[in-house]
């Protein structure tokens, strides 16, 4: 029965949701069962936020425009690969 008193001596006879009590296991418990929880929101928030990554994948030309800018390769062959067609 329901008695007036601490939160935790009336619901469930003193045992946390856990069922482990208050002892050093029902703490780790209840950390962990959190530190998931906190970890799930957060991942979830930041994929939303930074939008799928394939979407945003780079076309050939966008590629082939990088490397030479980086002096990967040199002009000759930025010519020749520009000029072979590709698959969309």
């Amino acid at each position: 029965m329901w008695r007036s008193g601490n939160w935790g001596d009336g619901f469930c006879n003193g045992v946390s949701f856990f069922g482990a009590g208050h002892g050093f296991f029902g703490w780790i418990f209840s950390l962990l069962f959190w530190g998931l929880i906190v970890y799930g929101i957060i991942s979830i928030v930041r994929r939303l936020i930074s939008g799928n990554q394939f979407s945003k994948s780079k076309s050939a030309l966008d590629i082939l425009k990088k490397r030479y800018a980086s002096w990967e390769i040199n002009e000759q062959e930025f010519s020749e690969m520009k000029s072979t067609p590709t698959k969309n």
